[in-house]
């Protein structure tokens, strides 16, 4: 009889039960495929990807876009944090957009092009 696979699984209770792939302890899936795990070869291209990567995600803590008014190091310095050093939610979130408001935007872009259109005289009102 073969041996199971064993890994506990995400979205089912309970752990695998995939026949394991011969020289692996784990089924195809979870890791015992050829081509899968730590990668063995000492190519340059592959060991200088993984140093760049390392330093920049140890150098620069929180920044997830460089733009300084999108967020990133600016959230990091200003944010309002617990007493054990996490992120609070935001006191002033911005207002959710409504149907209402929506509509309003679409009403305003059609008044805006109607105004451009009589500007350029594609388009003649008739006072009232």
């Amino acid at each position: 009889m073969r041996r199971l696979c064993g890994a506990q699984r995400r979205f089912h209770p309970g752990v695998c039960r995939q026949p394991a792939v011969r020289g692996s302890l784990r089924c195809r899936h979870h890791g015992g495929a050829p081509g899968s795990g730590i990668h063995l070869t000492d190519d340059a291209q592959h060991s200088r990807s993984i140093v760049i990567a390392r330093a920049a995600a140890q150098q620069t803590p929180h920044t997830y876009d460089k733009r300084p008014e999108i967020g990133g190091m600016v959230r990091a310095t200003t944010a309002a944090r617990g007493p054990d050093g996490r992120f609070l939610p935001n006191p002033n979130p911005p207002p959710r957009r409504t149907w209402a408001m929506r509509q309003q935007q679409r009403a305003l872009a059609i008044v805006i092009q109607l105004e451009r259109a009589a500007e350029a005289g594609l388009l003649e009102f008739e006072p009232l």
